[in-house]
């Protein structure tokens, strides 16, 4: 049994390894065709969890102590210092002529926290820290769906998949 097919008898689950311009498409249209999207995440990394702001650029600590952390995504999968600790659902997307400004997510935490349990999160945001979308099949690419379809890789239970 793997960490992610933990139901007895379920359908064994198939990441797509993509860019993450093909993440966005795919949650953009599944959520024109009036359906949320489930995202994992890296949920604690530049959050305002009160008021509901989730934004690469909220907390400059670099400028503030004149220092550079920056690590590409990659890197930060690589030494461990990223990966999906929770996942959210995205119900909404501000979008101008194909352009991405902001999303609309709503998370578990009750309504408390963020905008009555809604946050508000930009593409960058997106970009750096969100590590998959569970989206149908529909909304891939002919090529996608020919690789979803196709033999699958095993990976081992240490290998980092976001």
């Amino acid at each position: 049994m793997r960490l992610y097919d933990n139901v007895d008898g379920g359908d064994q689950i198939k990441f797509l390894n993509v860019p993450i311009e093909y993440l966005a498409q795919a949650a953009v249209a599944q959520l024109k065709s009036g359906d949320a999207v489930i995202f994992g995440n890296d949920v604690l990394k530049q959050m305002e969890r009160k008021t509901g702001y989730l934004d690469s650029e909220l907390y400059q600590t670099d400028k503030l102590f004149d220092v550079d952390t920056k690590m590409s995504k990659a890197d930060r999968l690589a030494t461990g210092e990223g990966f999906a600790t929770h996942d959210m659902t995205l119900v909404g997307v501000d979008e101008d002529n194909g352009h991405i400004r902001k999303w609309k997510v709503e998370n578990s935490w009750g309504d408390k926290y963020g905008h009555k349990g809604f946050y508000e999160m930009s593409q960058q945001w997106f970009e750096d820290y969100v590590y998959d979308v569970v989206v149908r099949k529909e909304f891939l690419t002919d090529e996608q769906v020919k690789l979803a379809e196709g033999p699958a890789v095993d990976l081992k239970p240490w290998d980092n998949i976001g």
